[in-house]
């Protein structure tokens, strides 16, 4: 009876995780800066930048203004030179916090995004 229990908890926690890890996934390349998605079965959220004529940032540059938001999101760079980040989605993220996450990473984008092309504007013009 315990072990039902226990299988019945873990489950529940499992459907609630993989509900935030498929969000995420989900999410990201509606945001139009990424492309990538996810294997929420393994709960595992990985994407790259799209291709877009105004960039001046990388995601090295969005990992540091995570940072700054109190976020852990790093970037890799592949050995072939393609750079991804990289979330884990771990037991006890919920619904709430996937979302705070996506908010935090639509500004970070719209920041990056305003401040660098805003800046390129300005170098170009006489």
């Amino acid at each position: 009876m315990l072990l039902q229990y226990y299988n019945s908890a873990a489950g529940s926690v499992r459907l609630r995780v993989r509900g935030a890890c498929r969000r995420v996934a989900s999410y990201l390349p509606t945001l139009g800066a990424f492309r990538g998605g996810g294997r929420t079965e393994l709960l595992v959220v990985v994407w790259r930048l799209a291709d877009h004529d105004c960039r001046g940032w990388d995601l090295f540059d969005l990992s540091d203004r995570h940072r700054e938001r109190g976020w852990l999101v790093l970037a890799y760079r592949y050995p072939k030179g393609t750079i991804v980040m990289r979330i884990v989605v771990r037991n006890g993220v919920s619904l709430d916090l996937a979302s705070l996450l996506l908010d935090d990473i639509r500004e970070a984008v719209g920041y990056s995004t305003g401040s660098r092309c805003r800046r390129r504007a300005r170098i170009a013009t006489p």
